[in-house]
């Protein structure tokens, strides 16, 4: 999620009460238990697309992506988001491991919204 999150940040989460919607910074649980912190770029019933380098949301250009050395699961196709998921990307797209490789994201594994990076303060740059 650099440069916005860097390795280490510290993040404050709502975890009670939060509406999640497209562009929210949030807290996802993966199966082997670690955590992620990802932007949510789609919501159930949204239609990704990618073509020529770049990713669309419900025909509308999000921007580029790098498909690197690794082929995503819905390369050269389009799919639709899940029930109750979101689809989800890392700022950093040249390095994440996000949506592209998992699919849809169920709600059931989102632990909150980030509210604020704590140490985007001593270095002047934060969420946008």
């Amino acid at each position: 999620m650099e440069p916005y999150f860097r390795q280490g940040d510290i993040v404050l989460v709502n975890r009670l009460f939060f509406k999640i919607q497209k562009d929210d910074v949030i807290v996802v649980k993966l199966q082997d238990k670690s955590y992620a912190v990802k932007r949510v770029i789609a919501e159930e019933n949204d239609k990704i697309e990618y073509k020529d380098g770049n990713i669309f949301v419900n025909q509308k250009n999000r921007g580029k992506i790098a498909s690197g050395d690794y082929r995503m699961f819905f390369e050269n196709s389009s799919f639709v988001v899940d029930k109750d998921s979101f689809f989800l990307l890392g700022d950093n797209r040249l390095l994440s491991i996000d949506s592209r490789f998992w699919g849809s994201i169920h709600r059931k594994m989102i632990k909150g919204k980030v509210v604020i990076n704590l140490f985007s303060f001593f270095r002047k740059e934060g969420v946008q």
